[in-house]
């Protein structure tokens, strides 16, 4: 939860620093939003099964790779949408 908070925080940096759109601002909120939601979900499957059982059981491990999978799924459909927002305003400062 401490690397999605520093990235947020990064995120909303550069969205002042690069003055984005509002339209762009409503992407950025609304996915930093759904990581912070679906890591939430994620810890508290997680968290159900510890407490339901402390033995090794594949259904227990399937539910938390799932949970794990949607986790990364969510990061990687943010990275593509921040990379879409800012990719207009850092390409030309490292290719002048």
């Amino acid at each position: 939860m401490i690397i999605i908070l520093l990235c947020t925080i990064v995120v909303i940096i550069l969205g002042f620093v690069f003055n984005i759109s509002g339209f762009e601002w409503l992407f950025i909120i609304t996915i930093c939003g759904l990581i912070a939601a679906v890591e939430f979900i994620n810890s508290a499957i997680e968290a159900t099964i510890d407490l339901i059982t402390t033995d090794v059981h594949p259904l227990a491990k399937i539910a938390k790779d799932c949970g794990s999978a949607a986790t990364f799924m969510a990061t990687l459909v943010a990275v593509i949408v921040h990379l879409y927002i800012y990719i207009p305003f850092i390409w030309p400062l490292i290719f002048k």
